[in-house]
């Protein structure tokens, strides 16, 4: 119940476009993929989206160092993403959430990738093009679209779809609403309570932004981007 609340009220399409996009990515891709198939989910983090995958053989990995306020108690897999300990073509799909950015070797990554997925694999992708830098020290790159293809065709991929997520409009938008002006607050029921009072601008100048979206036709500022490849051989 409180995460449907919180979906309704935080992660809706005007106050949070990318998260709303974000989730709804991986409910798609979670239909995409057939019973008893096998998933990896590097960089799982807190396994939040281990909900989705429940028909599968879900794996989850993770290096352990992110947010410190994260627990990491249900990660199967606790390696570097360039050095999983699992043998070649282990697995039918691999899932990459808002990891891309957090590597120093991106290279390194999808040669992994490669190797763990069998023929025909799918890896599905996500990652941002305009965004605050976060995890601090642990973060190195922002992508375009023509760097992702480049790293997929690089290591035996081809890619099946390139989404982007939002244009200039909703991506102005959300630079606005993540000001962090309130990052001075310490006190925690205050800081929410702050949020709260904010809302309602929040959720209005989220609302205008995805309202204009469809003018912006070539969205080549984008807050992030969707990726599916496919495993050639």
């Amino acid at each position: 119940m409180f995460g449907l609340a919180r979906d309704l009220i935080i992660g809706n399409r005007f106050y949070d476009y990318n998260e709303y996009r974000l989730k709804s990515f991986v409910k798609r891709i979670a239909n995409m993929c057939p019973p008893g198939s096998s998933l990896l989910d590097v960089g799982a983090g807190q396994t939040q989206y281990k909900k989705y995958f429940s028909h599968l053989n879900y794996t989850a990995q993770d290096s352990g160092v992110g947010d410190a306020s994260w627990d990491f108690s249900r990660i199967d897999i606790v390696s570097e993403i360039y050095d999983i300990p699992l043998p070649k073509a282990s697995f039918d799909y691999i899932l990459c959430t808002q990891v891309m950015e957090h590597l120093a070797h991106p290279d390194k990554a999808f040669a992994e990738f490669e190797r763990l997925l069998k023929s025909g694999g799918k890896l599905f992708v996500t990652c941002p093009m305009t965004w605050k830098e976060h995890q601090k020290p642990h973060d190195f790159y922002r992508y375009t679209q023509f760097a992702l293809s480049r790293l997929g065709e690089d290591h035996g991929f081809k890619v099946l779809e390139m989404n982007k997520v939002g244009g200039k409009f909703i991506t102005i938008a959300k630079l606005i609403t993540d000001l962090n002006v309130l990052q001075a607050i310490r006190n925690k029921w205050l800081l929410r309570f702050c949020l709260l009072i904010l809302y309602p601008l929040n959720w209005l100048i989220g609302c205008i932004g995805y309202l204009l979206d469809p003018l912006d036709t070539t969205k080549d500022l984008t807050l992030q981007y969707e990726c599916i490849f496919e495993k050639i051989s």
